[in-house]
């Protein structure tokens, strides 16, 4: 607890780290599962809940990210709200969860889902950033372009059960 008398924010964080990592089976719909629940924008499942629908929060997110050099993965929420309201959204983002672990994205959500990530990975290519570490990646792991064309084949081809499981499984 950081005390800052002057302005009345709080942060929740949480996260968890398992052995997966950028060229497991699972990675693809781990990936877009998380896009699903909170991967950066407002209409995700935990922006949609927690700032729109409860106004909990000033922003609500989960980020995932898996290694390209080892199994491993980080899954990590966060988001920034009133003290006041920190223990109403720390009950709604664990109810959330619950329900996307029970429940799994529906066809809909998956399919608009995949073409909105799809899309953000074709924009990161745009970006000299995100092109120079795919560069310096494919190069120090041996990895092609085609890899990268692989996963995202994968990921538009996923099913909602395949994310629900691979979820549920770490």
């Amino acid at each position: 607890v950081i005390q800052t008398p002057d302005k009345k924010s709080a942060m929740y964080i949480a996260g968890l780290s398992f052995a997966v990592g950028d060229s497991h089976p699972d990675f693809a719909a781990l990936d877009v599962g998380n896009f699903i629940f909170g991967g950066g924008t407002l209409s995700s499942r935990l922006g949609n809940r927690v700032r729109q629908k409860e106004g909990l929060s000033y922003g609500a997110m989960s980020h995932y990210t898996a290694s390209p050099r080892d199994e491993a993965s980080r899954f990590i929420l966060y988001a920034i709200c009133n003290p006041e309201n920190m223990t109403k959204l720390d009950a709604s983002i664990a109810d959330e969860l619950k329900k996307f672990l029970d429940e799994g994205p529906s066809l809909t959500e998956l399919t608009d889902a995949q073409k909105a990530y799809l899309e953000a990975k074709k924009v990161d290519r745009t970006e000299d950033a995100q092109l120079a570490m795919q560069i310096v990646n494919g190069l120090s792991l041996n990895r092609k372009f085609d890899f990268y064309a692989q996963q995202e084949k994968k990921a538009g081809e996923l099913s909602p059960d395949e994310v629900k499981a691979a979820f549920r499984k770490y």
